[in-house]
């Protein structure tokens, strides 16, 4: 897969075991770069372009940009309603469907005695698996080994639950050390996944599996992959 953006020279394209690094020097540019991508994010337009053999995918269903790894929510509502979609098809798919109907007919004969003893004149939905989950507040457990291994769940349930493969890190140096980045590639390396590490400065973690792009202050564009 390849992004480029139109209004510079550079082409990132995505390999295993590469790192993809854009460092931009000019904050202005930085910002553009930046609500620009959240924007596709969004499922609005914007000027990036990612494709694969020629064909133009949509960013928002293939990428995740994370800006800051504090605010990262495993259950968030995509996440939940992924998560919700794929429990009901295990049990409407399954066996597990006669089981449900079931425990779904002895709630209804328990609230239908309920509402005969206090003799009011009520009327109820059916209850159906999402609001099931919902009112047992099925959510993801969430890693609190640290931030990094936060940050890595939080990749992995991205990539196993809404198939994105392409993460886009902003200025993570500022938020994780050294050697906890060179174990984030690990990780990613193994997992599969594609990186792009957006900075504003050049901190250099794991040369030999790093490829860089620089947009300098004066909007040149350096590629260490030139020769």
């Amino acid at each position: 897969m390849k992004l480029i953006h139109p209004e510079y020279t550079f082409q990132i394209e995505f390999q295993e075991g590469i790192v993809q690094r854009l460092i931009v020097e000019s904050p202005s540019v930085m910002s553009e770069l930046i609500v620009d991508l959240r924007k596709q994010m969004e499922g609005r337009e914007g000027k990036w372009i990612l494709s694969h053999n020629g064909e133009i995918l949509k960013i928002h269903d293939n990428c995740e940009i994370i800006v800051n790894i504090f605010d990262l929510d495993i259950n968030q509502r995509k996440m939940l309603n992924a998560l919700y979609d794929q429990m009901s098809s295990e049990i409407n798919d399954t066996e597990l469907l006669i089981d449900w109907r079931e425990t779904n007919s002895k709630l209804e004969c328990i609230l239908n005695r309920a509402i005969d003893s206090v003799g009011y004149d009520v009327t109820y939905g059916e209850l159906d698996l999402k609001s099931f989950f919902k009112a047992l507040d099925l959510k993801f457990r969430s890693n609190e080994e640290g931030y990094a291994e936060f940050l890595l769940e939080y990749l992995q349930l991205m990539s196993e639950v809404l198939g994105i493969n392409i993460f886009i890190l902003v200025n993570l140096s500022s938020f994780l050390e050294i050697k906890e980045i060179a174990y984030l590639y690990e990780q990613t390396f193994y997992r599969k996944y594609h990186l792009l590490l957006l900075d504003a400065q050049d901190v250099c973690v794991k040369k030999e599996v790093e490829r860089k792009i620089i947009i300098d202050k004066d909007y040149c564009v350096i590629d260490s992959s030139m020769g």
